[in-house]
């Protein structure tokens, strides 16, 4: 029987030259064991190369990510910084199958289609345990397009005037009105949450693949001011600009929908009104509003980017009502609004949100239109 001896220079206490907390863990010596499988819907936003993926306490680095073959490679890690997506879901009517007149005092109407979902995993941060992002990194993958059944609404010109002339940010706006829309469905018919999704507004994915000032000045993105002079302080124009609509989609049964949005689509009148009535009751006085108005539990983006007077306009201005200007509160000023910093992306000087065009319905087919009583 032999005997090991150590080295002299670990002597006389080998042991402390040796970490037991740094022996790699990693036994399977690359032969490439499945640890785990994940949904499609869930690839680009957790195995994306480069990021962190945590497993049974465990934390491995993504090393390759292969879609045609379906799988991803990972590799044990020991590292004191994580990943988090960056990612924006546009959702958009392409085709319109059937129009409802929502109020009497009004010729405003609600619209019931064909819903594309746009989303887009276009980089990650990473970030240290206290939150503060070390680096953004970009990535080229590509998008994910799913087809739906929903309704929507086209906001007024002159809800998205009133809200300009208070500074009132219209994204967040409309955010908040279609949480006050979702949050009465359950009265109207049977449904479960998630069952009705919507486009969810946050500020860093509402300025584009830029994080903040997404874009060029002002006067290099519009054609009208490029012989006007151009003002050094001038906020720059967001490159991901959405229309002005409430949009709301069934977040299953495939292209063809569940149905539910189709019958919330009967009363969508109804739901308006219940929903003014509620944002007018509630007693909150926070801007952002609260869970019984305008918050939603379930929000993807944590209720960030949300106006409670601003919902408050564009539902009065649907239904025709009257909205007392002078009692609206004041946005954001301009001069702070563009500037980069928590919370301020999403000022009036940064609006991302454009008046919207009327989706036309399909070439050969009629559309259905249908009054109050019908």
């Amino acid at each position: 029987m032999g005997f090991y001896h150590c080295h002299e220079r670990f002597r006389p206490n080998p042991s402390k030259f040796v970490s037991i907390r740094s022996i790699d863990e990693d036994t399977t010596n690359n032969r490439n064991v499945v640890i785990e499988e994940i949904d499609d819907a869930r690839v680009f936003f957790t195995v994306y190369e480069g990021a962190i993926y945590f497993h049974q306490g465990n934390t491995y680095l993504v090393k390759e990510l292969n879609t045609s073959k379906r799988f991803a490679r990972v590799v044990r890690a020991h590292v004191d910084w994580i990943t988090e997506q960056r990612d924006f879901t546009n959702v958009d009517p392409i085709e319109t199958e059937a129009i409802r007149r929502i109020s009497r005092l009004t010729d405003y109407r609600a619209f019931f289609g064909k819903i594309a979902i746009h989303t887009l995993v276009y980089g990650y941060f990473k970030k240290d345990k206290k939150g503060r992002i070390l680096d953004a990194v970009a990535l080229d993958t590509p998008p994910i397009d799913k087809m739906s059944k929903g309704l929507w609404l086209d906001v007024p010109k002159t809800a998205l005037e009133i809200l300009k002339s208070h500074n009132l940010n219209a994204a967040a706006a409309i955010h908040a009105a279609e949480h006050a829309i979702m949050s009465l469905l359950p009265t109207f018919l049977i449904s479960s949450p998630g069952d009705i999704r919507t486009e969810c507004k946050v500020a860093k994915k509402e300025l584009g693949p830029k994080h903040q000032q997404a874009g060029g000045s002002s006067r290099d993105q519009d054609p009208r001011t490029r012989n006007h002079f151009f003002h050094p302080l001038a906020p720059p124009t967001p490159r991901r600009q959405r229309q002005a609509r409430l949009v709301f989609y069934d977040a299953k049964g495939g292209s063809s929908g569940s149905g539910i949005t189709s019958k919330a689509f009967e009363f969508i009148d109804s739901l308006l009104v219940r929903a003014n009535s509620r944002i007018d009751t509630c007693t909150c006085t926070a801007a952002q509003g609260c869970v019984e108005c305008v918050c939603n539990e379930l929000c993807p983006e944590m209720n960030l980017v949300i106006s409670k007077a601003g919902a408050s306009v564009i539902l009065k201005c649907l239904l025709g009502l009257k909205v007392d200007v002078d009692s609206l509160p004041w946005g954001t000023e301009l001069d702070r609004g563009y500037e980069p910093g928590p919370g301020s992306e999403l000022a009036q000087g940064l609006e991302t949100i454009i008046e919207a065009v009327e989706v036309a319905g399909a070439s050969g087919k009629e559309i259905r239109i249908y009054d109050l009583d019908t």
